[in-house]
Order: C-alpha cells, then sequence, then structure tokens
C-alpha cells in the first residue's frame, strides 16, 4: 500500500520534473531576421546571447531615401547594425567582400535612429551587443517622410 511519505515523494518528484522540463525552454536564444521585400527587415530577438549574428539579403536605398531603425528590446538589450555594400557587379561564383562595411549603426532598448545612405544595395549583419529580447524593423522610406 501507498504511505503518505510515498505519495509526497511521488508528488515531489513529478513537480520538479515538470519545473525542469518548462525551464529548459527559458533559456533557449533565437535570432531570425525576415526580408519580406528590398526596402525592410524585421529581426526577431528572443533571450538572444552577445555575439550571435544574423546575416541576411539586401536592402536597397535610392536617391532621396533613408533608412529607420526602429527597435523595442528588453532593457539592455543592443543590436550592432552593419550595413556591407554590394558590388553593382556580382558574380555568382564569388562571394561578397563582408569586410566591406560602409555603415554601423548601435541601436538599444526602445530607440528610433535613422539616416541617409549613398543610392545601392546594402547587405545586412545584425550581431547582438547584450543579451536580448524583442524585435528590431528597418524601413526604406523618402527622405521627405521625415521632415
Amino acid at each position: 500500500m501507498f504511505t503518505k511519505s510515498k505519495i509526497l515523494a511521488a508528488a515531489l518528484v513529478m513537480t520538479l520534473a515538470v519545473i525542469a522540463a518548462g525551464c529548459g525552454s527559458l533559456g533557449k536564444s533565437s535570432m531570425v531576421m525576415d526580408m519580406s521585400d528590398e526596402k525592410s527587415a524585421v529581426i526577431e530577438l528572443n533571450n538572444a546571447k552577445e555575439g550571435e549574428f544574423v546575416q541576411s539579403g539586401y536592402i536597397s536605398v535610392t536617391v532621396d531615401e533613408m533608412i529607420e531603425v526602429v527597435s523595442d528590446l528588453n532593457d539592455g538589450g543592443k543590436v550592432d547594425i552593419e550595413f556591407i555594400a554590394v558590388p553593382e557587379e556580382q558574380s555568382i561564383d564569388e562571394l561578397p567582400d563582408m569586410d566591406n562595411v560602409k555603415y554601423e549603426m548601435m541601436i538599444s532598448g526602445k530607440a528610433t535612429q535613422g539616416g541617409t545612405f549613398e543610392p545601392g544595395e546594402y547587405d545586412l549583419k545584425v550581431t547582438v551587443g547584450s543579451k536580448a529580447t524583442g524585435t528590431v524593423t528597418l524601413n526604406v522610406k523618402p527622405v521627405a517622410d521625415t521632415r
């Protein structure tokens, strides 16, 4: 027959197992960049750790356009965004020069920043500066919209 102490011990073991299973997913980190077109990008961060990065397709800027960056990150969350110039002439057999960073922007917390860029296409590399959860959105906008 089961005694109270055996039932209590079994309940305690089950409780600890449930807690351990739930806590396992809390520490997982992820970082995803969605670029639905060449004029916008959304980076979703979930407990992303310092040094983690994502690099994706290009964002295109023409004359009289700028890039606006809006962050909605946790307190202390910080990301570095590198805009890597894509050469006009590209070869399918040759990777672009990832050291050709034309612009760099650090953004943290809840903020909006913007800047004008030379017309062209830019690969994006987003690196976590300090543990971050939230979103960062980049949008190419006409300069006139910001005046």
